[in-house]
């Protein structure tokens, strides 16, 4: 009887022994399990801002592609206001002004008929307004 007392609680030792591994190791994975979920929240948060970033480096490239064919347009307009024959053409144009020796020639347009037209097309519009009102 001894012996059996003896088995038991060897038997019992070792069940508790076996109980304390289990709960370690269950211990030990969740806390695994836990460590790995607040990583991957951090990766999850990093790839977010990489991405935001990712987009407004594009959006960043874009204006400054746009600002530089601006830029050559302008570089463009510079040369070709420095050129003496256009400053020449657009005085004359703009300014009206004429070189010695040159004429100027105006053209008038009749505006008289015009106005003479739409007096008319007024006239027979109240004609025939005046036959549909009620009096």
């Amino acid at each position: 009887m001894p012996d059996m007392r003896k088995r038991k609680k060897t038997y019992k030792k070792k069940t508790a022994q076996k109980n304390d591994k289990g709960f370690l190791n269950t211990f030990l994975v969740f806390v695994l399990i836990l460590a790995l979920g607040f990583m991957m929240k951090n990766i999850f948060v990093k790839y977010g801002e990489f991405k935001k970033m990712q987009e407004e480096y594009l959006a960043k490239e874009k204006e400054l592609s746009l600002e530089k064919k601006q830029n050559k347009d302008l570089q463009q307009k510079l040369k070709l206001f420095e050129n003496e024959e256009f400053l020449k053409k657009e005085t004359k144009d703009k300014l009206n002004l004429v070189e010695p020796g040159e004429k100027v020639i105006y053209i008038i347009k009749e505006e008289n008929k015009n106005e003479e037209e739409k007096q008319s097309s007024q006239n027979l519009w109240d004609s025939l307004k005046s036959i549909f009102e009620r009096k």
